[in-house]
């Protein structure tokens, strides 16, 4: 050890029960020895004769025999045992001659198979048990003795083998009585021995992996066909390379670089960045200091307990994008390692940690309204939301030295609360990111406040939903998803009022007014007289093209390709695919189908059920879907109710799946054009015919229409009695009628009992539709041609 590191565990409490003092002996020393070579430190070579007298004598003392020592069960001197050929205890070094050794303390013979032993030489036999030299044979050393005799006349020019002692342990009574240092006693030779040259390399021996053949060689041993690695040609860029692309203009270009950039720790940040990271840093810890976020607090003064929960800290970096792709921040944010926090009892921890966020279906809802009633709208972001909200127990926090340094030297007060390695610990007194209650506590936090403004969560059906009616009819809704609100109202004013009184809660907010919005990763364009909007999601569509590699010149007209349903079971096309690759992009497409791009549903919602083991074929329709998003990703949904009236077009296909089992479709709409809700899945149960099929889609689209009637009801919306559209005409006359004496399952018949009494409630009421003009049409089957854009132009532009 050096002396810093020999200073570092002296000066800490060390358990004397778990360590023990050991002789040195020449066998250490040698280590050491080799050590200081390979380092480049050299040896000690001027003292070799002064070395040698002294192994001279401390191996006679150790070999000497003590008859006062006890001895084993077996009969032999134990202090006789330790007095052992050296080539018993250490196997040969490769790149030394026969007769020197790798000094290796610890190793066994026993364990050391690839060492071939030594020719055998006059050396006395061993007991088999205990594997030592029996007592009553004398014992050769060469320091005591220079000279033997030998009784064969062949063994006149060999040279006695040196003996030497293993590791042992001595107990001395004074500081005099320790022996130096001990120096390498190599065993006499024949020949000069060769000179020993340092080595340039390490002693340790680098076996280079072996290549992966198959990504889950153990899961495709038990589940399923294994499938080739596929070679990544991704070439990850410097620093220099990532500053470059930060210093072009801010626009988002999803590639390989971007992505490098788009999150990376602080210390990366401070090596690649530092002129654009340290700005933010000192942002994020500014706000944190202001806020009264930490304080810091000497670690000595806490308790065993408090220390061991402790919790370590860390500042992330990260470009922030709006919806569209445009550049919007580069920005710090202090996180607390939850995985490192220890158990806890306490009140805010035994809560339910989960916070709520406004469902699609009641924000779709909400600007379907504003579409309709023309309303004001204003969308406000919180900047450091969950620092807001008080934390109400003692939670301790680390800071790493690197973020410890830049914050002592904005704030030279806290520089005598660092500890030796130069972090901090600090009190937390606020919901800081990363703690598992954080965004509760701001989610009640929040509530709280729009209480306090008039306004009443809706927490029967949405938690998130915040609603008001004044007395002169006026009404306002609050849209809430964790820290962005849209904010809605009848007239101005009452907006006014929401926004001057969030400013003068929370201070630093951040405010859009207009007709262009950024939200949720979606891109708002509302008419100039909020009578229609536009919703887009093109940054994503740009993002994941350039995440998958997908070419600019492929392109498709459909979402499904000719063979879509056409699977093989052999031959190149029923290949096992890369599961990881197929499911990544699987799901971003599906979330791009369920917020903007209802025309890819179904593609995504089939081969969503070939996900477990896909093939070749599903790869290569995947990989078609991709070129049709490519070929439409400047598509926008259009949202323009004429009315509150709701309809719903309910359709299913009938044994689509590889099972039997069929799809269903269902589109519901807010007046002529205003789209609500879409749902694309594969029917959970088995339909015998296309009329079964038909009734349990009906029998699932009532849930959702159940949940949109309470909406209607606590927005204070007159009840309407929903059309539900059918093309099956035998479905519409057992929905109305019942089963009659046809044998069906109990399963049926609790769906068909179910759409019966929601006629006879009137909640619905069903209607014939042509199939031609059936907008669910495309949700259950693959849809190619004139008639996909004539079913897609009521609500994609």
């Amino acid at each position: 050890l050096d002396g810093a590191s020999a200073g570092e565990i002296l000066s800490r409490d060390l358990n004397s029960r778990k360590m023990r003092a050991v002789g040195l002996t020449d066998d250490i020393v040698s280590i050491l020895e080799r050590a200081r070579a390979t380092q480049g430190c050299g040896s000690t070579t001027e003292a070799d004769s002064s070395l040698d007298i002294v192994i001279e004598r401390y191996d006679t003392k150790v070999t000497q025999p003590n008859n006062d020592l006890p001895t084993d069960d077996t009969g032999w001197d134990s202090q006789e045992a330790s007095a052992l050929p050296f080539e018993d205890f250490y196997p040969p070094a490769e790149d030394d001659d026969d007769n020197s050794y790798v000094d290796n303390p610890m190793a066994d013979a026993q364990e050391t198979p690839h060492f071939s032993p030594p020719p055998p030489t006059s050396s006395p036999p061993r007991a088999p048990s205990t594997g030592v030299t029996p007592s009553s044979e004398p014992i050769v050393d060469t320091h005591t003795s220079n000279s033997s005799e030998l009784d064969n006349e062949d063994n006149e020019d060999v040279v006695q083998t040196p003996i030497r002692s293993p590791a042992r342990r001595v107990h001395f009574d004074s500081p005099e009585q320790q022996p130096p240092r001990l120096a390498e006693n190599r065993p006499a030779v024949q020949s000069p021995p060769k000179p020993r040259t340092p080595p340039t390399e390490s002693d340790f021996i680098h076996e280079p992996k072996q290549e992966r053949t198959h990504r889950f060689p153990r899961a495709a041993h038990n589940k399923g066909p294994v499938f080739p690695v596929a070679e990544h040609s991704i070439k990850f860029p410097s620093y220099e390379t990532a500053m470059l692309t930060f210093d072009s203009a801010h626009h988002r270009l999803p590639d390989t670089v971007t992505e490098l950039a788009l999150q990376m720790s602080l210390q990366r940040a401070m090596k690649s960045m530092p002129d654009k990271a340290r700005p933010a840093i000192l942002a994020e810890l500014r706000q944190l200091h202001e806020m009264n976020v930490l304080e810091p607090v000497q670690y000595d003064s806490l308790t065993i307990e408090e220390k061991k929960a402790c919790i370590r800290a860390f500042l992330f970096l990260k470009d922030k994008f709006t919806a569209d792709g445009t550049f919007d921040k580069f920005k710090g944010r202090l996180v607390a390692n939850k995985k490192t926090q220890g158990f806890s009892t306490t009140a805010q921890e035994t809560m339910d940690p989960s916070s709520p966020t406004v469902d699609f279906l009641t924000a779709c809802l909400i600007i379907n309204l504003i579409c309709l009633r023309k309303m004001k709208t204003a969308i406000i972001d919180v900047k450091g939301a969950y620092l807001n909200a008080l934390i109400n127990e003692l939670v301790y926090i680390i800071l790493d030295p690197t973020t410890a340094a830049i914050f002592v030297e904005e704030y030279p007060v806290y520089k005598p609360m660092l500890r030796r390695d130069g972090s901090l610990c600090c009190r937390v007194r606020r919901a800081l990111y990363g703690l598992p209650q954080s965004g509760k506590l701001w989610y009640l936090h929040l509530k709280e406040t729009l209480v306090e403004l008039g306004y009443t969560c809706q927490q029967e059906h949405d938690k998130c939903l915040f609603t008001c009616i004044k007395p002169d009819g006026s009404t306002g809704y609050i849209l809430v998803y964790v820290d962005d609100l849209l904010l809605a109202a009848d007239t101005d004013a009452e907006l006014d009022r929401i926004i001057t009184a969030m400013r003068a809660k929370y201070k630093d907010i951040s405010l859009q007014r207009g007709c262009k919005y950024s939200w949720l990763g979606l891109t708002l364009e509302f008419a100039p007289d909020n009578s229609s909007v536009l919703m887009s999601q093109e940054g994503y569509i740009t993002d994941i093209l350039k995440r998958y590699d997908i070419p600019e010149s492929k392109k498709a007209r459909s979402p499904c390709s000719p063979k879509f349903l056409k699977r093989q079971t052999s031959g190149p096309g029923s290949a096992p695919a890369d599961s990881t690759l197929f499911r990544s992009q699987l799901m971003a497409a599906a979330y791009l189908g369920i917020r903007t791009r209802p025309d890819i549903r179904f593609a995504v919602g089939h081969l969503a059920s070939r996900s477990s083991n896909p093939s070749q074929h599903d790869m290569e329709c995947l990989q078609h879907l991709y070129h049709y998003i490519n070929h439409t990703k400047h598509y926008k949904l259009r949202i323009k109710p004429t009315s509150l009236q709701l309809t719903a077009f309910i359709d299913a296909s009938f044994a689509i799946h590889g099972d039997g089992k069929g799809h269903t479709g269902i589109i519901i709409m807010m007046g002529d054009s205003g789209l609500l809700y879409t749902q694309s899945s594969k029917q959970k149960l088995l339909g015998h015919h296309s009329t079964e099929c038909e009734l349990i889609a009906v029998n699932d689209g009532l849930f959702t229409l159940e949940q949109l009637r309470g909406l209607y009801q606590i927005l204070g919306l007159p009840p309407v009695i929903v059309n539900v559209r059918q093309d099956n005409s035998s479905a519409m006359q057992i929905s109305e009628n019942g089963h009659g004496n046809a044998k069906r399952s109990k399963y049926m018949t609790v769906r068909v009992e179910h759409i019966k009494s929601a006629l006879e409630e009137k909640k619905i009421r069903v209607t014939k539709c042509p199939t031609a003009e059936m907008l669910s049409d495309m949700l259950t089957k693959p849809i190619y041609g004139t008639k996909l854009q004539y079913l897609i132009s009521s609500y994609l532009r």
